[in-house]
């Protein structure tokens, strides 16, 4: 074959070859990516079985497949929990924008507080330098007080993470974010509450002096220093006809509200929490087309038992609760809230015994 019929077939072997390259790196890119993302979830397994020291390995080949900025935060935070506290700061620093989106930026920030609260309670200072009376031997410079060696860097990311796992106390939880001396934290809670209710006027003499009561509340801990919180609540009670006054129907009400509160210590597990709240009424007579509406105060005192091992549980039980009501007016229907005794307000008094399970900053924070 003469060369002029082989350049044109050369150029064509050689212009397959460009288009096929790029394409073959292209694929193992994605190809790599899909790898690393499986070993991001085999580190998120072993870390929500708290084995970081299995998750951090994970995380290690996922970042040297594909340095995404979620693998290094997912590296940053098992570190926290590892104790690795300054590692975990040089880990955190490879998580930066473009490539992290804001809400893996506010994550990462909260946990780089929680290595940063770590080293002081440690002793250290967060720029890699141990205080000069610290003890050791003179080692790392990035090493704790105590260890004289140390296996955090100081600068940037290494996965070889410089030393073996479980050298440095691995397996310290650290204290969640904030007021790390305040016993039983916590920066939210859910809860119920149930139990007798008391009529004290509501209705005049149309309803029984007894009837039900059940409480929906969430908290939010607004000063932990003072203990002193906020709390939304649903209210909701059922009072039977009285047929010694010729009733025969009863009446619903829901109170939605909220208040303030303050926790005040009593022993090392109990607290008292008197309570003070303003809420809306709504009443419904059984045998009214109308919805009547009012407003009301409310006050309570609760004795709240703290348990569990991160103190997430609370019983509580609350001996005096008390809803005061103003007169109502119709909301809908038009009846006058006379016909049912609605328009001289009235009270309710409960004993309730109530569950709250309590989050702190940490629970928000999920692996990515």
């Amino acid at each position: 074959m003469s060369l002029r019929l082989l350049a044109p077939a050369a150029i064509t072997v050689l212009a397959s070859y460009a288009l096929l390259v790029p394409s073959a790196a292209q694929a193992n890119s994605y190809g790599d990516q899909d790898r690393a993302e499986g070993f991001n979830e085999r580190g998120r397994e072993h870390f929500d079985d708290e084995e970081y020291e299995l998750a951090l390995e994970y995380f290690d080949r996922a970042i040297d497949l594909y340095p995404d900025p979620r693998y290094f935060f997912n590296t940053c935070y098992t570190l926290v929990m590892m104790g690795e506290h300054r590692e975990a700061l040089s880990v955190c620093d490879e998580v930066q924008p473009p490539e992290a989106d804001d809400e893996l930026i506010a994550k990462r920030d909260m946990v780089a507080g929680m290595a940063e609260a770590g080293l002081e309670e440690q002793g250290a200072a967060p720029d890699g330098d141990p205080p000069s009376d610290a003890p050791g031997d003179g080692g790392d410079p990035g090493a704790a007080p105590g260890d004289g060696t140390g296996t955090g860097t100081g600068d940037t990311y290494d996965a070889g993470h410089g030393g073996a796992p479980g050298d440095t106390g691995h397996g310290a939880r650290p204290p969640p974010l904030g007021d790390q001396e305040i016993p039983h934290d916590y920066s939210w809670s859910v809860g119920l509450e149930a139990g007798p209710l008391g009529n004290l006027g509501v209705g005049g003499d149309r309803y029984q002096s007894g009837g039900g009561h059940l409480r929906i509340a969430a908290d939010v801990m607004a000063m932990s220093e003072r203990r002193v919180g906020a709390q939304i609540y649903s209210d909701f009670s059922r009072l039977e006809s009285d047929p010694a006054a010729g009733g025969d129907d009863g009446i619903f009400m829901v109170d939605l509200g909220g208040g303030i509160y303050h926790h005040m210590p009593l022993g090392e597990m109990v607290y008292l929490t008197p309570l003070v709240g303003a809420h809306l009424a709504l009443q419904a007579p059984d045998g009214s087309e109308s919805t009547f509406m009012g407003l009301g105060v409310r006050g309570q005192a609760s004795f709240d038992f703290v348990f569990g091992g991160d103190d997430e549980h609370v019983l509580s039980v609350a001996p005096v609760g008390l809803n005061l009501y103003l007169p109502s007016i119709a909301a809908s229907g038009g009846e006058a809230p006379g016909n049912y005794g609605l328009d001289d307000g009235g009270a309710s008094y409960s004993f309730t015994v109530g569950y709250k399970l309590r989050f702190t900053e940490e629970a928000f924070l999920a692996l990515e």
